[in-house]
């Protein structure tokens, strides 16, 4: 097909624009078109090739600039040098420096540093101790506050190291002897206090045994888990691994914890209002229930909570035994200042 047109000449002056042209003369029917509604179809086109060429001259005028890509640590900083053509832009205003911080950061981390590292973690453990294991460790007896002592709190004291109540005063809320031995009473004193140390003594007299439940209750139903919950028993004598023996500084322990074994899923294991207190499902459980049995307690240890140095089967001499005294000790804190755990928790075994 021929066309002679002075449209068609001049896009065919272009050998850029052949392909659009070929596009064009698709639609055209030379049995049925005439050149002069070819024009007319071709005009649009035309028009665009030629505002873009106008577009392409203008630019070419003005400077160019070079963009170059500075990496300093956390980091990236975009600069643009004038005057080398690189790459292209229609913009006639210099741009500004644009700093974008840390996203490389997981590209290129730092060495590692184990010093900084193990300061690192010392820092979480002060802040947080109670996202880690209870230490075996005791507190000194510099520790102990003035509210401390002639109380029992003079030998609960040093159980507290790394934990939420260990530089916060302590008070009983609840005592069995005098509030009665039933979980009614039980979860009318203790709910909502947060952390709290509970502390029995069997009727022989001798046996002295308790533990340490860093979410306390709140009568909600469910598990309140925690992998900083312990108990722990008075020792006869020192020596032994897992804590026995002195304290880093010369102190001679007493009393010897057991850790949670397995995650911090069960430390409190029922929260039920109508039920008593349960460390693990099994490690310490004193029900609280009315009738000839209501102080009576039981463990067995292994499962939940550890056994410890001495390889105890129970924290109790023959795995059960009745309670002459229990009480539950907690924070004491201002009006108005947030109790931490005095409500629901989220019941996961990470604690």
């Amino acid at each position: 097909m021929t066309i002679t047109s002075p449209v068609v000449t001049t896009i065919m002056k272009r050998r850029s624009y052949l392909v659009a042209l070929a596009s064009a003369l698709l639609l055209i029917d030379d049995r049925t078109r005439s050149s002069t509604t070819c024009d007319a179809l071709l005009a649009p086109v035309v028009s665009a090739f030629r505002l873009r060429h106008q577009q392409q001259q203008q630019h070419q005028q003005q400077p160019a600039k070079r963009v170059t890509v500075h990496y300093v640590p956390s980091t990236i900083a975009i600069g643009t040098t004038w005057g080398t053509r690189t790459c292209t832009s229609t913009s006639t205003t210099r741009p500004s420096l644009v700093v974008a911080h840390g996203w490389l950061d997981n590209f290129l981390p730092k060495p590692y540093d184990a010093e900084a590292d193990a300061a690192a973690d010392e820092q979480r453990r002060t802040e947080y101790p109670e996202q880690y294991a209870a230490t075996y460790e005791l507190l000194s007896r510099s520790a102990i506050l003035p509210s401390d002592t002639g109380t029992d709190a003079e030998f609960i004291r040093p159980l507290l190291k790394q934990t939420q109540l260990e530089c916060r005063e302590i008070k009983v809320v609840y005592d069995a002897n005098v509030h009665g031995w039933d979980a009614a009473a039980f979860h009318s004193k203790v709910d909502g206090c947060g952390a709290a140390v509970v502390i029995v003594k069997t009727d022989d007299g001798a046996t002295v045994v308790g533990g340490y439940n860093p979410k306390g209750w709140s009568g909600l139903g469910g598990a309140r888990p925690s992998v900083a919950s312990f108990l722990f028993y008075k020792r006869n004598g020192g020596g032994g691994g897992g804590g026995g023996g002195d304290d880093s500084e010369g102190n001679r322990r007493i009393y010897q914890k057991l850790r949670k074994v397995g995650g911090g899923g069960l430390a409190c294991a029922n929260d039920d209002p109508r039920g008593g207190i349960y460390f693990g499902p099994d490690a310490l459980v004193i029900p609280l229930q009315p009738g000839p049995r209501e102080r009576m307690a039981q463990s067995k240890l292994g499962p939940y909570f550890e056994r410890g140095p001495d390889d105890l089967s129970s924290i109790l001499s023959g795995g059960a035994a009745t309670l002459e005294d229990l009480k539950v000790w907690v924070g004491v804190y201002a009006d108005g200042e947030d109790v931490p755990y005095s409500g629901a928790v989220l019941d996961m075994t990470s604690g």
